[in-house]
């Protein structure tokens, strides 16, 4: 099962928590965000408990790292990596629309993944992109896709990947 948890960090912070889920977690993909969010760290959970061990007791209780949003995968979808620019589009859609959204998406060369998650949005997509005006001339195609509310994108610094 696979996580992504948004995290919010206190002003000054953001090197010292991003090194060190970096350290705590050599397993995990970790980006530094341009957005509302400061980091998205990225897991693959070995079962509940590794969500208790990982999550509560080492991220949410970090004095540095305000309160932050856990959306636990419900079904994964994932494509290979070219190497670009990278960002994270969290969407809300129309109920039920889910697995259409996510299939027309996945046909973009663009998306390395669309995952539906539980949590306040309802899908998470990693997008590769060359530069930041194909990133709007995407985002402008996935807001026609039929199944889509709203969408917020958050822009991933290269400095800031793992």
């Amino acid at each position: 099962m696979r996580i992504h948890i948004v995290i919010r960090v206190k002003p000054g912070a953001y090197h010292t928590v991003f090194e060190d889920l970096q350290d705590k977690f050599i397993d995990s993909r970790i980006n530094g965000l341009l957005g509302d969010y400061d980091i998205i760290f990225t897991r693959e959970l070995r079962d509940e408990n590794d969500y208790y061990d990982t999550i509560v007791k080492q991220v949410m209780t970090d004095g540095n790292i305000k309160p932050a949003q856990s959306f636990i995968v419900i079904k994964p979808m994932k494509k290979e990596s070219q190497e670009q620019e990278t960002a994270y589009i969290f969407i809300n859609l129309i109920p039920g629309s889910g697995e259409y959204v996510q299939q027309r998406l996945l046909a973009y060369t663009e998306v390395l993944s669309a995952d539906i998650v539980s949590g306040n949005f309802d899908m998470i997509a990693q997008v590769s992109i060359k530069n930041v005006h194909q990133l709007w001339r995407f985002l402008g195609e996935v807001a026609h896709i039929q199944g889509v509310c709203r969408t917020v994108t958050h822009l991933v610094p290269e400095a800031f990947s793992r």
